[in-house]
């Protein structure tokens, strides 16, 4: 009984804490966050713009 009570005790505990740590960490690099995704989406978005082009370029030098 002691030992599942240790054990019921850890696996609500570790969570929580986990929890807090990766929600604090949220907090702080939320902004961090938003813009790797902005600037990620703008590279994707250039990535593609640039091969088109390369490739209307090649077209049109055959």
């Amino acid at each position: 009984v002691k030992r599942f009570e240790i054990f019921y005790h850890f696996n609500h505990v570790i969570p929580f804490i986990r929890d807090k740590r990766i929600d604090s960490l949220m907090m702080s690099e939320s902004s961090n966050w938003v813009t790797f995704i902005t600037m990620s989406i703008f590279l994707t978005k250039l990535m593609i713009f640039s091969c088109f082009a390369f490739c209307f370029k090649f077209h049109l030098l055959m």
